[in-house]
């Protein structure tokens, strides 16, 4: 397993970010990246279940068991590690790109 850390697709940052808050299974996942995204974000099923078993894969989530035909699935230690990164890697850009907002406006006053 390779520990080369790349940034996150929009989808693969909802879904993790979905499971940061407890074990769910893909339609429920897909209806609570909508909310926590405002709207913005719509995650379909192909996109969601591609990104489901690439993640497995990486070992980033894990499936927890299943209720009825409903696969659940569970963040693992290295996918909370995974989304922590890519939080920060978010909170830089959006310093920099303020730093350098507030710096233009410095000099057009």
């Amino acid at each position: 397993m390779e520990n080369r850390y790349e940034p996150l697709t929009e989808s693969c940052y909802y879904i993790l970010l979905c499971l940061s808050q407890g074990d769910n299974y893909g339609y429920k996942i897909m209806s609570r990246a909508k909310i926590l995204s405002g709207g913005l974000v719509t995650i379909g099923p192909g996109t969601m279940y591609g990104a489901l078993n690439s993640m497995i894969q990486k070992g980033w989530i894990c499936e927890a068991g299943q209720e009825g035909k409903r696969r659940i699935y569970r963040l693992t230690t290295q996918g909370g590690d995974v989304l922590d990164k890519e939080i920060q890697r978010l909170e830089r850009m959006v310093a920099s790109a303020r730093a350098a907002f507030s710096q233009k406006e410095k000099e057009q006053s």
